[in-house]
């Protein structure tokens, strides 16, 4: 049996960080930045709201991710041409045009 379960986080994705640690009284204690916490926290909150009554999966899974980005401020005009970068973006879309590159 098959079951598959599809959802989508909005905004830009968020790469784990690493933890950090502070010193509490003769302590160390780690902990998790707040960023990484928050876009955690989205996307279990997407996944359990896509997946609905069902129980939690123990058996393996497999995982396809779909990350957009968009294209850095850093992007030269050869280097898009070369990756042949087709999002759209309207600050863009005239400079796509413009060199003729499908979108």
């Amino acid at each position: 049996m098959t079951f598959m379960v599809t959802f989508k986080v909005e905004g830009n994705p968020v790469g784990k960080q690493r933890a950090r640690y502070a010193k509490r009284g003769n302590f160390v204690q780690a902990y998790t930045p707040e960023k990484t916490r928050s876009y955690e926290t989205l996307i279990k909150e997407s996944a359990k709201q896509a997946m609905g009554s069902s129980e939690p999966l123990e058996t393996p899974v497999s995982l396809y991710l779909y990350i957009r980005v968009p294209i850095p401020k850093s992007c030269t005009k050869k280097r898009l041409e070369e990756a042949r970068c087709v999002q759209h973006f309207k600050k863009r879309r005239r400079w796509y045009e413009f060199c003729g590159l499908q979108g």
